[in-house]
């Protein structure tokens, strides 16, 4: 048999809770990060999306490489052609530092991502 519970203890439960009876706000969850892994294979337009406007595109037949210069690394961006369509595809990133030695490419984009 359950008992019920004494006046003094629900009054108390009572008190704690809010008087309003509005829920308390959460703040959103922030989305996840991007990773090199879901900018591969992505088109011009979807990276410009992303990352804005190169601040130099390299053309070397079959590629372009765009470079996105950060505060603290640059991000190359190497796209191939995806013949026959014709279409650039992201094909491999890249990063290095400001001294040009490798970087973490993840830590790089992330810098890099639009707001």
């Amino acid at each position: 048999m359950i008992k019920p519970e004494p006046a003094k203890q629900i009054a108390r439960k009572s008190a704690a809770l809010p008087q309003n009876n509005k829920p308390i706000p959460v703040a959103p969850t922030p989305p996840p990060l991007l990773t090199s892994t879901d900018v591969l294979g992505l088109g011009p337009t979807k990276v410009s999306g992303l990352l804005g406007d190169p601040k130099m595109i390299r053309r070397e037949k079959p590629a372009e490489v765009w470079q996105y210069a950060g505060a603290d690394c640059v991000l190359h961006v190497f796209l191939y052609d995806d013949e026959p369509s014709g279409t650039f595809r992201v094909d491999h990133l890249e990063a290095t530092d400001l001294q040009g030695s490798k970087a973490p490419t993840d830590t790089c984009l992330a810098g890099l991502i639009k707001k």
